[in-house]
């Protein structure tokens, strides 16, 4: 094989690799979706079943205990007991789904943009990869517009009315952000970090 014919044969295989991560990414903004809609569900039923199991018991202090220690309390209505089981059943099942699909997002991201995952996570980074309308965007952007992705509330009343612009967007989940006292400055660095990552992911798969 001579070296042109090897360079056909890289670009083609880059291609298909690109097809390959441009589908991946499709499928994290979905699969991001998925999670963050079971999360609202499941948090919803949650305080639902809290609710219940306060006019039954009085106040819940902490919600962890009473959900897995349902079985030690005596109802006084079998047929409220009968409800309040189903719906923690129901939210079990909703719990177990969700860990699936957070098991099958790292996988994804994983396979599409391995370094911005090492720099921030599967969840944070495939929130920016949501945001940002895809992984091209995402790359195509400057480190100073993702560290405020998820900020665009907060930006709009700063351009509005004039109130403090935000320091960071979603990023601020990641606990060098969250646990540091210059936030500030943690966000800065982390979004840059971003930046080169995800350019390294994208663009590293584009044949020149």
């Amino acid at each position: 094989m001579n070296l042109k014919e090897l360079r056909e044969k890289n670009i083609f295989k880059t291609k298909e690799d690109l097809k390959k991560s441009v589908k991946d990414d499709v499928l994290v903004i979905q699969t991001v979706h998925l999670i963050d809609d079971l999360l609202l569900i499941i948090n919803k039923l949650t305080t639902n079943l809290r609710e219940r199991f306060e006019l039954e018991f009085g106040s819940a202090k902490n919600t962890l205990d009473f959900f897995s220690e349902l079985d030690k309390f005596n109802f006084k209505n079998n047929e409220e007991k009968e409800r309040i089981f189903i719906l923690k059943k129901v939210i079990n099942n909703l719990v177990e789904f969700k860990d699936s699909e957070e098991k099958y997002l790292g996988i994804l991201m994983g396979r599409c943009c391995n370094n911005l995952t090492n720099i921030c996570g599967s969840y944070i980074g495939a929130k920016l990869i949501l945001i940002a309308g895809g992984l091209e965007n995402l790359a195509k952007m400057p480190s100073s517009k993702i560290q405020v992705l998820g900020a665009e509330k907060a930006l709009f009343r700063h351009l509005t009315s004039g109130e403090k612009p935000p320091k960071f967007g979603v990023i601020f989940a990641h606990e060098t952000i969250s646990t540091s006292l210059k936030k500030g400055k943690a966000a800065r660095q982390l979004a840059s970090k971003i930046s080169i990552g995800v350019k390294k992911d994208y663009y590293g798969k584009i044949p020149l």
